[in-house]
């Protein structure tokens, strides 16, 4: 629970305006999906490598 009370604090400081806890949980939930989601395409497409020695070889 406490990364959800500082993810809402770091929206309040952003936006400049009260994020309930609730506001900020739903945020959080999407913006892991959405990161998630990020990873698994990178990892079909590897639009970004997954490691510098590997960037490296492939040159």
């Amino acid at each position: 629970m406490y990364r959800y009370e500082k993810f809402r604090q770091c929206l309040s400081e952003i936006s400049e305006s009260h994020v309930s806890e609730t506001d900020a949980s739903e945020a959080f939930y999407n913006l892991s999906g959405f990161m998630s989601l990020l990873i698994k395409i990178n990892e079909r497409e590897q639009i970004v490598p997954k490691n510098k020695s590997n960037n490296h070889e492939n040159q």
